[in-house]
């Protein structure tokens, strides 16, 4: 009667389960046609709800029919009078796997803990064979799998390789990898695990998350002492399968390593053994042990970038000290500026600011007007250097007005590119204009097909300055324009003289590159009344005194009414300044 019937071994997710479940080879009859698993599952879960109560309990045996989708736990004796849905045991004995047989038999009929079954023979520790079944069917891998087994000495067997566990997922709360590499400021190009092969690790870099996380946040899992020495202080928590490389002892405690792993007390990540490395692959029965390995991290691999998390610490930690410095020296610059313009204009210190001027009379003396800085960050310290790169795109469903207007831009802007914007959003823009050394993204708008705004963002870190256009006159509505030069132009920047202006104006000069002596062109921003007005010239000798311009176009007007210190995607970037026309006195002030 057992030759006749196949074992086949359940593993749940999250708990041990040692049960044997029996099924008949010819898989399932009802009035001699064939059952499908699920067909036959759904049919064993009613018999059963409907059958249970007609049963008679005897406590005289300790084996126990078990209903997962009920919740019936029925204690029987060896005659069965229902249809029991499984049998759960507690010996691999073949007697006692003989008398589990009958009770199945007797039964009828066998159910399962889930609605998808997928039986797997030989390729049970197949992970590209388990992976394309579940790929197939579309079930997640979280479903259970039932692997058959041919008999009782096999299912022995592989008990003792994967006890309760194969092939089972693991999906603790804290988020499991199998360990590709760590990455450490002492690393020295080297590998901080002994079995890493580099070339296998390049190569596979791609397929790795590349993850950053302190390593006393880690819980390391490992196999065979592979990790160097000097790294396993420096974990939350370190435990070694097998020190000294036993499969089968790892196999037989891998189940409580891991659930000691998720115990551990702040914890944030858990770092699993790669057993198919070169050291490892070799031994015999590696592949079932990597197997339950690979399904508790879901198959995702990571290399542990320690460095990274290091630097950007540093990073965050000096870019504060300077935001701090930044606050400071403003905060100073201020009060002399209000102190100047007192003594300047006649009037008495302000009450608040004579200490200050009492400690700081001499250096106040001793400043001049010189330059200063908006920002400590200077984000145009390359210009100069290389000749910038300008990309050029409009708004969405642009006009053809709009798009003509984006083509005379090209034209006006030396080495720069125009691409149509489609349905690209602003993030892909930016991260596509990052990638190929763009300096500078222009971006045009329009209202009812007239250009209207101009946003004019550096890369790769900003700043973006918004600007409104008025009175837009393109080249071909101005008369007798003669054709655009190529050459880099000359530049005439107009009246900027407050600080405003003058980042302003280091935001419109980075857009063209550092002309020839010789160039016959010429750009031209005049600022009127916080009115920016841009022409397009060339200019010609008559003669030795006389000097004959030819406006080339287009022709508008800019107002500036934001900029702000990041680029044109980050939204949530710092203001650096907003026009507010609702303020009072607003009309009267000159910001440029």
């Amino acid at each position: 009667m057992f030759k006749n019937r196949l074992p086949i071994q359940i593993f749940r997710q999250k708990h041990i389960c040692s049960s044997f479940l029996f099924l008949n080879n010819n898989r399932n009859y009802n009035n001699n046609n064939v059952r499908s698993f699920k067909q036959y599952s759904t049919t064993a879960t009613a018999t059963a709800t409907t059958t249970a109560t007609k049963t008679t309990i005897n406590n005289n045996n300790n084996n126990r029919f078990f209903s997962p989708k009920t919740n019936i736990s029925i204690k029987m004796n060896t005659t069965l009078s229902f249809n029991a849905k499984a049998v759960i045991v507690d010996s691999l004995d073949d007697q006692v796997m003989l008398e589990a047989a009958n009770k199945i038999k007797s039964g009828g009929l066998v159910s399962f803990p889930t609605e998808t079954v997928y039986g797997l023979g030989a390729n049970a520790f197949d992970t590209d064979a388990v992976l394309s079944i579940f790929t197939a069917k579309g079930r997640p891998l979280t479903d259970p799998v039932i692997v058959h087994l041919q008999n009782s000495v096999k299912q022995h067997q592989q008990g003792q390789e994967a006890p309760g566990q194969l092939l089972t997922h693991y999906a603790p709360d804290i988020q499991a990898y199998i360990l590709k590499d760590i990455i450490t400021d002492d690393q020295n190009n080297n590998s901080n695990l002994n079995s890493n092969n580099s070339n296998n690790s390049n190569n596979n870099n791609n397929n790795n998350n590349n993850i950053e996380y302190k390593l006393s946040e880690c819980v390391f899992v490992d196999f065979g002492k592979n990790l160097n020495d000097s790294l396993q202080s420096k974990f939350l928590a370190y435990r070694d399968l097998s020190s000294n490389n036993q499969v089968l002892e790892a196999a037989n405690c891998l189940f409580s390593t891991l659930r000691w792993s998720e115990s551990v007390q702040d914890a944030k990540i858990i770092l699993l053994p790669d057993l198919r490395s070169d050291k490892t692959k070799s031994l015999e029965h590696s592949d079932a042990v990597f197997d339950r390995i690979y399904r508790a991290a879901s198959g995702k691999t990571a290399i542990v970038n320690n460095k990274m998390i290091r630097r950007n610490t540093r990073l965050r930690q000096e870019y504060l000290y300077r935001k701090n410095l930044e606050g400071k020296e403003k905060e100073v610059y201020e009060k002399k500026r209000k102190i100047k313009k007192a003594l300047n204009e006649g009037k008495p210190i302000p009450s608040e600011l004579i200490d200050f001027e009492f400690n700081a009379r001499n250096e106040i003396e001793m400043d001049g007007e010189s330059d200063r800085k908006v920002n400590i960050d200077d984000e145009y310290a390359r210009a100069g250097i290389a000749d910038p790169k300008v990309f050029i795109t409009t708004s969405r469903d642009p006009s053809s007005r709009l798009v003509q207007f984006s083509k005379e831009l090209r034209m006006l802007f030396p080495n720069a590119t125009k691409m149509n914007r489609g349905a690209h959003v602003i993030k892909d823009i930016v991260e596509a204009c990052r990638a190929n050394d763009v300096t500078d993204l222009v971006i045009a708008h329009e209202h009812r097909g007239e250009p209207v705004g101009l946003v004019v963002s550096h890369m790769p870190y900003g700043p973006t300055a918004y600007f409104e256009i008025v009175n837009c006159v393109m080249i071909h509505d101005i008369q007798d324009a003669p054709p655009a030069s190529l050459a880099y132009p000359h530049l005439i920047f107009n009246n900027f003289t407050t600080p405003l202006g003058e980042r302003t104006e280091t935001i419109l000069k980075y857009l063209f590159p550092v002309p020839k002596d010789d160039s016959k062109r010429i750009v031209t921003f005049s600022n009127n009344s916080d009115y920016i007005s841009f022409r397009h010239h060339l200019y010609e000798k008559d003669g030795h005194k006389n000097v004959l311009l030819k406006e080339v176009g287009p022709r508008f007007e800019l107002k500036l009414y934001k900029i702000q210190l990041g680029t044109v995607d980050q939204n949530e970037a710092d203001i650096e300044w907003v026009y507010k026309p609702y303020m009072n006195s607003t009309k009267n002030r000159v910001f440029l």
